[in-house]
């Protein structure tokens, strides 16, 4: 089973074999000349491609190619496992079933991405989720609104050390950080849930909670063979 992930700025297409088994068969910007190039080496081959995207720029480019998208509507007849509202992100809801299924049907699911989004599922249904910026947007906003605040990127990857700073550069990092470790541990603890981290960013918080960046192809397996 070929799974295309269309992001806003990674495109990603897995090859999935069982839940145990998924290999990355690409992972690209997201740039429609670039995905054109990877797609037209797999149009003499009959097997189906499935698609989501969370980038309207690709949505005519799913629709030519002839790829079987996976939209809110089918997900939910497929699986009854529903969005709590109207235009609640697809990958969203793929990630919170695929965890439901395979972690615990209380977790929270953090996906790390170009936005960072929180959704809380209780008793294998989504409660609610709120959507922040991710980690270099965090950073980049600060930057342009006090230009002096520069912060070198390996910085961010310092800071999951959870190390107090020693100056200004790690002092921005660290408050990051600490920022989005206090987030999690304040809705695990408030809902008394599991909690499984996935996507781009995901390894930021490694051997601090469950790290999971095949949520979404499992979800979609799971979800056609069920």
């Amino acid at each position: 089973m070929k799974i295309l992930d269309i992001g806003n700025t990674r495109i990603k297409c897995y090859e999935v074999k069982s839940i145990d088994s998924i290999d990355v068969v690409f992972d690209i910007s997201a740039k429609r000349q670039t995905l054109e190039c990877y797609i037209e080496n797999y149009k003499n081959y009959k097997e189906e491609i499935y698609a989501i995207s969370t980038n309207k720029e690709f949505e005519d480019f799913i629709i030519i190619n002839k790829l079987r998208k996976i939209d809110t509507s089918l997900f939910e007849k497929l699986t009854d496992f529903k969005s709590p509202y109207e235009g609640y992100g697809i990958d969203r809801l793929i990630n919170s079933y695929a965890a439901s299924k395979l972690y615990s049907s209380n977790v929270l699911v953090v996906s790390m991405g170009s936005a960072i989004t929180y959704d809380i599922v209780k008793n294998s249904k989504i409660e609610y989720g709120y959507i922040t910026p991710g980690l270099i947007q965090r950073k980049e906003c600060l930057i342009i609104s006090v230009p002096h605040l520069q912060m070198p990127t390996n910085e961010l990857e310092k800071a999951r050390n959870f190390q107090k700073p020693s100056n200004t550069q790690e002092a921005i990092a660290y408050g990051i950080a600490k920022e989005l470790l206090s987030t999690i541990n304040t809705i695990k603890s408030e809902e008394n849930v599991e909690v499984v981290i996935t996507g781009g960013d995901a390894n930021f918080f490694e051997d601090i909670f469950t790290i999971d960046k095949f949520l979404t192809p499992k979800g979609i397996f799971l979800a056609f063979k069920k």
